[in-house]
């Protein structure tokens, strides 16, 4: 095991303190190595690569994460030559106690991810100050749920999905928000629509009552660097533009960086404001 290294962090922590990380990095450590973030190429010069490849020392709270989390959402939006502010940082709080959510409402985080409808509904109501959004594989039986909730459905690939949705939000008297999840790797399990079947699904969809398309959420077949899910990304902004749509919900812990690098309106963010999900099953 490699020894503890230190690193110098500027955003996070007040002026001249030192954040202490463990360094695993088997790029690094196999050679003997030891390399400061801020010196790693860009490409790995990530999140991904302090909560994932580092263990991280357990007095940093939720606080100091999402500082650290938004400091590198405004690095990405800069190169990119975008406003940060149109970046919205999404907390997933799957398999998290409401008291975690209120660490990250607390951190100024006011969105908030949920992946089961049942957890949603009910930390909805411990937690009625957060905006939620539903980032899990939409249940037609669990539309009334979401529009009650008002959340956010990212994942609506269906369009017996979108009329489900749209039935429950007009007997609610209002209307229900969803993005369309498409399929561009042409993964034949992975969920989605293929970008082939896109504009006659958002068409029909855009004619359903009480539902807004109001954009496209995309999930990249996973790679071994960050970067690898910049050509997923890159086609899915390309598709969101070609069809009128404004908001795009793309990349997680391990690339949301490059997702907005590529336009992302929405990043969904867990581990690297968490930390690892709790073993043993949902919390509650």
């Amino acid at each position: 095991m490699a020894d503890a290294y230190r690193i110098q962090d500027r955003g996070r922590l007040q002026a001249g303190a030192w954040a202490d990380l463990m360094l695993f990095d088997p790029k690094t450590v196999g050679r003997g190595g030891k390399r400061r973030v801020n010196d790693l190429p860009p490409h790995r010069r990530s999140v991904n690569t302090v909560f994932q490849n580092y263990a991280l020392f357990p007095h940093m709270s939720v606080a100091d994460n999402v500082a650290w989390v938004r400091e590198r959402i405004a690095a990405a939006a800069a190169r990119a030559g975008r406003d940060p502010g149109r970046v919205t940082l999404v907390a997933v709080s799957k398999l998290f106690p409401p008291a975690a959510i209120r660490a990250a409402l607390a951190a100024g985080v006011t969105d908030i991810g949920e992946s089961y409808a049942q957890d949603l509904e009910a930390k909805a109501a411990a937690v009625p100050q957060a905006r939620w959004h539903f980032v899990g594989r939409l249940q037609r039986n669990k539309a009334a749920v979401l529009v009650r909730v008002g959340a956010l459905v990212h994942s609506l690939d269906s369009l017996a999905g979108a009329r489900a949705l749209g039935r429950r939000a007009v007997a609610a008297g209002t209307t229900a928000r969803a993005l369309a999840q498409v399929e561009v790797d042409e993964r034949a399990a992975a969920h989605g629509v293929r970008a082939g079947d896109l504009a006659a699904f958002v068409a029909a969809c855009q004619a359903v009552e009480g539902l807004e398309l109001a954009g496209l959420m995309v999930m990249p077949a996973p790679g071994d660097e960050p970067e690898a899910t910049r050509p997923a990304f890159r086609r899915t902004a390309e598709l969101a533009a070609g069809l009128g749509l404004p908001e795009l919900s793309m990349g997680m812990t391990a690339d949301f960086e490059v997702a907005v690098e590529e336009g992302a309106t929405l990043v969904r963010v867990g581990t690297a404001l968490f930390g690892p999900r709790p073993a043993g099953g949902r919390a509650r």
